[in-house]
């Protein structure tokens, strides 16, 4: 599988070199590819999953490779606009919205090299409409979160899930349930392919969310004012005395305020948000599990794809017990 995953960075690499003009914008495209594929290089990282997820279904991985390195591009897409929202690029945004942008374009120049891999013409369209449709998903569910935010009147924390599953759980559905179109499985298995993917996918924002709180950045979220599941489900369960205090904090914490940012942790901490959180992520494990059970895989396979599950969250197995809600 490693050499698997090298070849799929190296597609990219192609790609961009084939496709893009040459100049700084391809050097700039190259360059932050390299970077983001060398910390990616793992087996197991969630980066190489429709390659994984065909050698795990049919062991002819190699007709996965162009979708990995557009799931790859993507990915590197979705890094540069969300380091924009959360003010966390050092780049000029305009800069880094036009490399977000070459990147996803690049995508989909990926997806044209499938027939040259014996990937079917109907098989190399199902795969490019799945991309489609999932990531326009993934445009409207940052909108809903966008019109929240601006509107100051979050979502309840089935409203938060819901953006989730749509701003990153239908991407990663689409990079399972793709490698299994390629691996030529029949619809069933796709759809249970796709259910992994899309609690995986939830997984990661449940997990983004809890790092960007009790994770080794310490309470980053809180103190870049983002709103994400911890601050939400707080604000949802307490009473108006309690969530008046945490405003205040929240407010304060936004503009700086490291005191004030710990102290909000503990009030949140102190409603319930983390064994909340945890309840809910072990959820989306169990139900990513649940589906790897209907699909006829070997042992070796199966582990492989929840040892990724338990990556993504690895507060949820603590020294080899899985937490239970």
């Amino acid at each position: 599988m490693a050499g698997k995953a090298s070849i799929a960075s190296e597609c990219v690499a192609k790609i961009i070199h084939e496709v893009v003009p040459e100049g700084k914008y391809q050097n700039q495209m190259q360059l932050t590819a390299h970077r983001y594929l060398d910390q990616s290089q793992d087996e197991l990282s969630s980066g190489f999953l429709p390659t994984i997820i065909c050698s795990a279904i049919s062991g002819e991985s190699e007709k996965a490779i162009p979708i990995t390195a557009a799931w790859q591009l993507i990915q590197l897409a979705a890094k540069l606009i969300d380091d924009i929202e959360d003010g966390d690029t050092t780049q000029r945004i305009a800069d880094a919205t036009n490399l977000a942008t070459g990147f996803l374009f690049t995508a989909y120049v990926a997806l044209d090299q499938l027939i040259d891999y014996g990937v079917s013409l109907e098989q190399s369209h199902r795969v490019k409409v799945g991309l489609n449709q999932a990531c326009l998903l993934a445009c409207a569910g940052q909108d809903v979160e966008f019109q929240a935010r601006y509107a100051l009147d979050p979502p309840d924390p089935d409203g938060w899930l819901e953006i989730a599953r749509w701003k990153s759980g239908k991407l990663f559905a689409w990079a399972c349930q793709a490698g299994g179109i390629v691996a030529d499985v029949d619809e069933t298995i796709q759809t249970d392919l796709w259910e992994y993917g899309l609690r995986l996918g939830t997984l990661v924002q449940i997990a983004d969310d809890f790092n960007g709180i009790w994770g080794p950045a310490g309470e980053i979220d809180l103190l870049n004012g983002q709103l994400t599941l911890p601050v939400i489900y707080a604000c949802y369960v307490a009473n108006s005395m309690e969530k008046k205090a945490l405003d205040t904090l929240i407010r304060s914490a936004a503009q700086g305020n490291r005191q004030a940012a710990i102290n909000a942790r503990q009030k949140i901490s102190a409603l319930g948000a983390q064994k909340f959180i945890l309840a809910v992520a072990f959820t989306q494990r169990t139900g990513a599990i649940e589906a790897l059970n209907h699909i006829p895989l070997s042992l070796s396979a199966q582990r492989r794809l929840v040892v990724i599950l338990d990556r993504i969250f690895p507060a949820l197995v603590k020294g080899g017990t899985t937490f239970h809600g």
